[in-house]
Protein backbone atom coordinates (compact mmCIF):
# COMPACT_ATOMS: atom_id res chain seq x y z
CA UNK A 1 0.00 0.00 0.00
CA UNK A 2 1.25 3.72 -0.76
CA UNK A 3 0.84 6.55 1.55
CA UNK A 4 -2.04 7.18 -0.46
CA UNK A 5 -3.65 4.14 0.25
CA UNK A 6 -3.33 2.56 -2.91
CA UNK A 7 -2.28 -1.20 -3.80
CA UNK A 8 1.38 -1.49 -5.18
CA UNK A 9 1.48 -1.18 -8.73
CA UNK A 10 1.69 -4.90 -10.93
CA UNK A 11 3.99 -7.34 -10.12
CA UNK A 12 4.10 -10.36 -12.42
CA UNK A 13 6.02 -13.10 -11.26
CA UNK A 14 6.48 -17.06 -12.17
CA UNK A 15 7.39 -19.96 -10.11
CA UNK A 16 9.06 -23.13 -11.66
CA UNK A 17 6.77 -26.07 -11.43
CA UNK A 18 3.54 -24.07 -11.88
CA UNK A 19 3.81 -21.41 -14.58
CA UNK A 20 1.33 -19.09 -12.48
CA UNK A 21 1.00 -15.47 -13.26
CA UNK A 22 0.51 -13.41 -9.94
CA UNK A 23 -1.12 -9.39 -10.39
CA UNK A 24 -1.47 -7.50 -7.87
CA UNK A 25 -3.21 -3.97 -8.67
CA UNK A 26 -6.17 -1.60 -7.51
CA UNK A 27 -8.35 -3.60 -9.22
CA UNK A 28 -7.40 -7.16 -8.04
CA UNK A 29 -6.27 -8.78 -5.31
CA UNK A 30 -3.49 -11.53 -5.59
CA UNK A 31 -3.72 -14.59 -7.33
CA UNK A 32 -7.45 -13.93 -7.99
CA UNK A 33 -7.26 -14.76 -11.46
CA UNK A 34 -10.56 -16.66 -11.91
CA UNK A 35 -9.85 -18.81 -15.49
CA UNK A 36 -6.65 -20.78 -15.85
CA UNK A 37 -4.71 -21.33 -19.14
CA UNK A 38 -2.58 -24.40 -20.20
CA UNK A 39 0.20 -24.79 -22.47
CA UNK A 40 1.37 -27.39 -25.07
CA UNK A 41 4.22 -27.82 -23.27
CA UNK A 42 2.65 -27.92 -19.90
CA UNK A 43 3.14 -24.43 -18.67
CA UNK A 44 -0.20 -23.05 -16.51
CA UNK A 45 -1.55 -19.82 -16.18
CA UNK A 46 -4.11 -17.62 -14.05
CA UNK A 47 -5.63 -14.72 -15.12
CA UNK A 48 -8.98 -12.76 -15.21
CA UNK A 49 -11.70 -13.15 -17.36
CA UNK A 50 -12.46 -9.43 -18.13
CA UNK A 51 -8.99 -8.60 -19.03
CA UNK A 52 -8.72 -11.50 -21.47
CA UNK A 53 -12.29 -10.30 -23.08
CA UNK A 54 -11.29 -7.27 -23.54
CA UNK A 55 -8.15 -7.87 -25.53
CA UNK A 56 -8.46 -10.84 -27.54
CA UNK A 57 -11.43 -11.27 -29.99
CA UNK A 58 -10.06 -15.09 -29.68
CA UNK A 59 -10.90 -15.33 -25.84
CA UNK A 60 -14.07 -13.01 -26.03
CA UNK A 61 -15.71 -15.77 -27.91
CA UNK A 62 -14.50 -18.44 -26.13
CA UNK A 63 -15.28 -17.28 -22.62
CA UNK A 64 -19.27 -18.12 -22.98
CA UNK A 65 -18.07 -21.82 -22.46
CA UNK A 66 -15.16 -21.29 -19.77
CA UNK A 67 -16.51 -18.96 -17.49
CA UNK A 68 -16.72 -21.93 -14.37
CA UNK A 69 -13.92 -22.02 -12.65
CA UNK A 70 -11.94 -25.90 -12.76
CA UNK A 71 -12.56 -25.56 -16.67
CA UNK A 72 -9.02 -24.72 -18.26
CA UNK A 73 -8.51 -23.22 -21.44
CA UNK A 74 -6.18 -25.51 -23.38
CA UNK A 75 -3.98 -23.67 -26.01
CA UNK A 76 -1.62 -25.04 -28.74
CA UNK A 77 1.22 -22.21 -27.91
CA UNK A 78 4.31 -22.27 -25.75
CA UNK A 79 4.93 -20.71 -22.46
CA UNK A 80 7.40 -18.58 -23.40
CA UNK A 81 4.25 -16.91 -25.69
CA UNK A 82 1.52 -16.70 -23.15
CA UNK A 83 3.54 -15.65 -20.75
CA UNK A 84 4.66 -12.49 -23.11
CA UNK A 85 1.25 -11.56 -23.95
CA UNK A 86 -0.07 -12.19 -20.48
CA UNK A 87 2.88 -9.62 -19.59
CA UNK A 88 1.72 -7.17 -22.33
CA UNK A 89 -2.16 -7.62 -21.42
CA UNK A 90 -1.42 -6.89 -17.83
CA UNK A 91 0.96 -4.27 -17.88
CA UNK A 92 4.40 -4.86 -15.91
CA UNK A 93 7.36 -2.11 -14.94
CA UNK A 94 9.91 -3.99 -17.67
CA UNK A 95 8.63 -5.49 -21.12
CA UNK A 96 8.88 -8.99 -21.52
CA UNK A 97 12.89 -9.84 -23.02
CA UNK A 98 12.69 -11.56 -26.77
CA UNK A 99 16.49 -12.40 -26.73
CA UNK A 100 16.07 -14.49 -30.60
CA UNK A 101 14.09 -14.55 -33.73
CA UNK A 102 12.56 -17.82 -32.91
CA UNK A 103 11.23 -16.81 -29.84
CA UNK A 104 9.63 -13.18 -31.79
CA UNK A 105 8.05 -15.22 -34.22
CA UNK A 106 6.33 -17.46 -31.64
CA UNK A 107 4.89 -14.60 -30.07
CA UNK A 108 3.63 -13.01 -33.29
CA UNK A 109 2.09 -16.57 -34.01
CA UNK A 110 0.40 -16.35 -30.59
CA UNK A 111 -0.62 -12.83 -31.06
CA UNK A 112 -2.47 -13.45 -34.52
CA UNK A 113 -4.10 -16.71 -32.87
CA UNK A 114 -5.51 -14.26 -30.20
CA UNK A 115 -6.48 -11.82 -32.54
CA UNK A 116 -4.85 -9.30 -29.78
CA UNK A 117 -6.50 -5.72 -29.81
CA UNK A 118 -4.68 -4.53 -26.97
CA UNK A 119 -3.26 -1.45 -28.32
CA UNK A 120 -0.26 -1.38 -25.81
CA UNK A 121 0.22 -4.86 -26.83
CA UNK A 122 0.56 -4.17 -30.24
CA UNK A 123 2.19 -1.12 -30.18
CA UNK A 124 5.48 -3.08 -28.35
CA UNK A 125 5.01 -5.91 -30.71
CA UNK A 126 5.19 -3.52 -33.63
CA UNK A 127 8.50 -1.61 -32.33
CA UNK A 128 10.06 -4.95 -31.55
CA UNK A 129 9.75 -6.01 -35.48
CA UNK A 130 10.97 -2.28 -36.35
CA UNK A 131 13.71 -3.10 -34.33
CA UNK A 132 15.30 -5.51 -36.97
CA UNK A 133 18.30 -4.71 -38.12
CA UNK A 134 17.48 -6.23 -41.48
CA UNK A 135 14.79 -3.74 -43.78
CA UNK A 136 13.64 -7.03 -45.24
CA UNK A 137 13.00 -9.03 -42.51
CA UNK A 138 11.29 -6.22 -40.95
CA UNK A 139 9.66 -6.25 -43.86
CA UNK A 140 8.73 -9.55 -43.69
CA UNK A 141 7.32 -9.79 -40.23
CA UNK A 142 5.25 -6.57 -40.73
CA UNK A 143 3.70 -7.36 -43.81
CA UNK A 144 3.11 -11.30 -42.42
CA UNK A 145 1.68 -10.44 -39.08
CA UNK A 146 -0.31 -7.59 -40.52
CA UNK A 147 1.31 -4.22 -38.83
CA UNK A 148 0.88 -1.65 -41.64
CA UNK A 149 2.72 1.12 -39.75
CA UNK A 150 5.79 -1.24 -39.16
CA UNK A 151 5.64 -2.55 -42.89
CA UNK A 152 5.53 1.29 -44.59
CA UNK A 153 8.43 2.04 -41.89
CA UNK A 154 10.47 -0.91 -43.32
CA UNK A 155 9.84 -0.36 -47.27
CA UNK A 156 11.32 3.09 -46.13
CA UNK A 157 14.02 1.30 -44.81
CA UNK A 158 14.81 -1.06 -47.80
CA UNK A 159 14.49 1.63 -50.65
CA UNK A 160 17.22 3.49 -48.51
CA UNK A 161 19.46 0.85 -47.77
CA UNK A 162 22.61 0.26 -49.40
CA UNK A 163 22.26 -3.38 -50.97
CA UNK A 164 20.14 -4.90 -53.15
CA UNK A 165 21.59 -7.69 -53.99
CA UNK A 166 19.33 -11.23 -54.02
CA UNK A 167 21.93 -12.82 -52.29
CA UNK A 168 21.43 -10.13 -49.15
CA UNK A 169 17.13 -11.96 -48.39
CA UNK A 170 17.32 -12.95 -45.13
CA UNK A 171 15.51 -15.94 -44.33
CA UNK A 172 12.64 -14.45 -42.69
CA UNK A 173 11.24 -13.20 -46.27
CA UNK A 174 10.00 -16.84 -47.23
CA UNK A 175 7.31 -16.01 -44.52
CA UNK A 176 5.64 -13.42 -47.14
CA UNK A 177 3.95 -13.36 -50.46
CA UNK A 178 6.77 -14.09 -53.47
CA UNK A 179 5.24 -11.82 -55.00
CA UNK A 180 5.13 -8.87 -52.79
CA UNK A 181 8.82 -9.18 -52.67
CA UNK A 182 9.42 -9.36 -56.12
CA UNK A 183 7.38 -6.44 -56.37
CA UNK A 184 10.09 -4.52 -53.38
CA UNK A 185 13.08 -5.62 -55.17
CA UNK A 186 11.37 -4.23 -58.57
CA UNK A 187 10.35 -1.42 -56.79
CA UNK A 188 13.64 -0.81 -55.49
CA UNK A 189 15.27 -0.98 -58.33
CA UNK A 190 13.07 1.63 -60.33
CA UNK A 191 13.58 4.06 -57.46
CA UNK A 192 17.31 4.18 -57.89
CA UNK A 193 16.71 4.51 -61.59
CA UNK A 194 14.74 7.39 -60.89
CA UNK A 195 17.33 8.82 -57.87
CA UNK A 196 20.06 8.51 -61.04
CA UNK A 197 17.76 10.55 -63.25
CA UNK A 198 17.38 13.17 -61.06
CA UNK A 199 20.96 13.60 -60.00
CA UNK A 200 22.03 13.81 -63.46
CA UNK A 201 19.71 16.57 -63.98
CA UNK A 202 20.99 19.10 -61.23
CA UNK A 203 21.54 22.44 -62.05
CA UNK A 204 21.02 25.76 -62.45
CA UNK A 205 21.72 29.52 -63.96
CA UNK A 206 25.38 30.89 -62.88
CA UNK A 207 24.57 34.21 -61.98
CA UNK A 208 28.29 35.01 -63.27
CA UNK A 209 27.72 33.69 -66.66
CA UNK A 210 23.90 33.72 -67.13
CA UNK A 211 23.53 30.20 -68.20
CA UNK A 212 22.99 26.38 -67.13
CA UNK A 213 25.63 24.06 -66.18
CA UNK A 214 24.24 21.42 -68.25
CA UNK A 215 25.71 20.82 -71.94
CA UNK A 216 28.82 20.66 -73.19
CA UNK A 217 30.49 22.52 -74.63
CA UNK A 218 31.39 24.28 -72.25
CA UNK A 219 29.82 27.84 -71.27
CA UNK A 220 31.57 30.77 -72.48
CA UNK A 221 33.11 31.20 -68.45
CA UNK A 222 34.85 28.56 -69.50
CA UNK A 223 35.98 29.50 -73.12
CA UNK A 224 37.40 33.18 -71.80
CA UNK A 225 40.03 30.85 -69.77
CA UNK A 226 41.67 29.22 -72.89
CA UNK A 227 40.43 28.56 -76.33
CA UNK A 228 38.19 25.24 -76.40
CA UNK A 229 39.77 22.25 -77.26
CA UNK A 230 39.54 18.47 -76.95
CA UNK A 231 42.12 18.28 -74.10
CA UNK A 232 40.27 20.58 -72.47
CA UNK A 233 37.09 19.12 -71.82
CA UNK A 234 35.79 15.33 -71.43
CA UNK A 235 34.53 14.16 -75.17
CA UNK A 236 31.55 12.73 -74.81
CA UNK A 237 31.18 8.62 -76.37
CA UNK A 238 28.36 8.95 -78.87
CA UNK A 239 29.08 5.59 -80.13
CA UNK A 240 25.50 3.61 -79.84
CA UNK A 241 25.76 1.04 -77.58
CA UNK A 242 25.98 -3.05 -78.35
CA UNK A 243 23.36 -5.05 -78.29
CA UNK A 244 23.91 -6.82 -75.36
CA UNK A 245 25.25 -3.77 -73.34
CA UNK A 246 23.18 -2.59 -70.26
CA UNK A 247 22.41 0.99 -72.14
CA UNK A 248 20.94 -0.65 -74.95
CA UNK A 249 18.96 -3.25 -72.43
CA UNK A 250 17.60 0.19 -71.05
CA UNK A 251 19.51 -1.00 -67.39
CA UNK A 252 20.72 2.33 -65.43
CA UNK A 253 20.23 4.43 -68.14
CA UNK A 254 20.28 7.64 -67.04
CA UNK A 255 19.03 10.23 -69.27
CA UNK A 256 18.79 10.23 -72.67
CA UNK A 257 21.26 13.51 -72.35
CA UNK A 258 23.65 11.16 -70.43
CA UNK A 259 26.26 11.38 -72.84
CA UNK A 260 25.93 15.51 -72.44
CA UNK A 261 25.99 15.20 -68.42
CA UNK A 262 28.87 17.37 -67.29
CA UNK A 263 32.07 15.76 -65.01
CA UNK A 264 30.56 17.46 -61.61
CA UNK A 265 27.36 15.72 -62.21
CA UNK A 266 28.59 12.50 -63.25
CA UNK A 267 30.84 12.40 -60.66
CA UNK A 268 28.08 13.00 -58.38
CA UNK A 269 26.14 10.16 -59.87
CA UNK A 270 28.61 7.80 -59.62
CA UNK A 271 29.68 8.93 -55.54
CA UNK A 272 25.39 9.11 -54.78
CA UNK A 273 25.12 5.03 -56.50
CA UNK A 274 27.63 3.85 -54.64
CA UNK A 275 26.17 4.68 -51.35
CA UNK A 276 22.30 4.87 -52.65
CA UNK A 277 21.61 8.26 -53.40
CA UNK A 278 18.25 8.15 -51.37
CA UNK A 279 20.08 8.61 -47.76
CA UNK A 280 20.55 11.99 -46.64
CA UNK A 281 24.52 12.49 -47.18
CA UNK A 282 24.24 11.47 -50.82
CA UNK A 283 22.26 14.48 -51.67
CA UNK A 284 24.09 16.92 -49.21
CA UNK A 285 25.09 20.45 -50.19
CA UNK A 286 28.89 18.90 -48.63
CA UNK A 287 28.33 16.18 -51.38
CA UNK A 288 27.30 18.36 -54.02
CA UNK A 289 29.86 20.77 -53.53
CA UNK A 290 32.78 18.27 -53.24
CA UNK A 291 31.70 17.09 -56.78
CA UNK A 292 31.22 20.80 -58.58
CA UNK A 293 34.77 21.92 -56.80
CA UNK A 294 36.25 18.58 -58.02
CA UNK A 295 35.18 19.57 -61.72
CA UNK A 296 34.14 23.20 -62.05
CA UNK A 297 32.38 23.77 -64.98
CA UNK A 298 33.09 27.39 -65.21
CA UNK A 299 35.52 29.82 -64.10
CA UNK A 300 32.83 31.16 -61.22
CA UNK A 301 32.42 27.73 -59.17
CA UNK A 302 32.01 29.51 -55.45
CA UNK A 303 29.41 32.36 -56.52
CA UNK A 304 27.65 29.76 -58.75
CA UNK A 305 27.55 27.31 -56.04
CA UNK A 306 25.87 29.71 -53.34
CA UNK A 307 23.58 31.68 -55.58
CA UNK A 308 20.17 31.89 -54.88
CA UNK A 309 19.20 29.64 -57.84
CA UNK A 310 21.55 26.91 -56.95
CA UNK A 311 20.08 26.76 -53.44
CA UNK A 312 16.78 26.44 -54.47
CA UNK A 313 18.06 23.18 -57.36
CA UNK A 314 19.61 21.30 -54.50
CA UNK A 315 16.43 22.28 -52.09
CA UNK A 316 14.04 20.57 -55.47
CA UNK A 317 16.62 17.72 -55.70
CA UNK A 318 16.09 16.54 -52.06
CA UNK A 319 12.17 17.44 -52.31
CA UNK A 320 11.94 15.01 -55.94
CA UNK A 321 14.08 12.25 -53.62
CA UNK A 322 11.59 12.02 -50.76
CA UNK A 323 8.73 11.89 -53.92
CA UNK A 324 10.29 9.17 -55.33
CA UNK A 325 10.31 7.16 -52.17
CA UNK A 326 7.01 8.13 -51.20
CA UNK A 327 5.71 7.31 -54.42
CA UNK A 328 6.83 3.53 -54.78
CA UNK A 329 5.86 2.82 -51.10
CA UNK A 330 2.14 4.46 -51.40
CA UNK A 331 2.16 2.02 -54.96
CA UNK A 332 3.51 -1.25 -52.89
CA UNK A 333 0.71 -0.43 -49.79
CA UNK A 334 -1.97 0.00 -52.55
CA UNK A 335 -1.48 -3.18 -54.52
CA UNK A 336 -1.34 -4.99 -51.32
CA UNK A 337 -4.35 -3.70 -50.09
CA UNK A 338 -6.13 -4.70 -53.71
CA UNK A 339 -4.68 -7.90 -54.30
CA UNK A 340 -4.92 -11.08 -52.75
CA UNK A 341 -1.99 -12.60 -51.67
CA UNK A 342 -0.86 -15.71 -50.04
CA UNK A 343 1.62 -16.03 -47.13
CA UNK A 344 4.81 -17.97 -47.52
CA UNK A 345 5.09 -18.37 -51.05
CA UNK A 346 8.86 -16.19 -51.26
CA UNK A 347 10.12 -19.58 -50.33
CA UNK A 348 9.00 -21.13 -53.59
CA UNK A 349 10.27 -18.00 -55.65
CA UNK A 350 13.55 -17.81 -54.15
CA UNK A 351 14.68 -21.44 -54.00
CA UNK A 352 18.40 -21.38 -55.29
CA UNK A 353 18.89 -22.48 -59.12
Amino acid sequence: MDPLGREAPIDVSFTPAVEAIKITSQYFGVEDGDVEIQTNDGGRFTAHVHMLKASSAYFNERFPWHRMKGFPIILHQSSFAVRTLLSLIYPSHEPPKIATLTELIDVLDAAQAWQLAAHTAREWLAARIAAEKHPLRSWALASSYGFRDTEHQAIERYLRAKSDSLDDIPNETELADGRKVLMLIAAKKRALLSARDALSSLDWDCPSCSQKNQFYPPTPCLSKLAPASPSAFDVPDCTPPRASSPAALGILVITSESAFVPDWRRYLVDRATIMNPFRADASSDLAIEVAFMRHPPCSHPNSSFWSTSARQARDDLRVKLEDIILAEVKKLLLVSERCPFIPGTASLILLPI
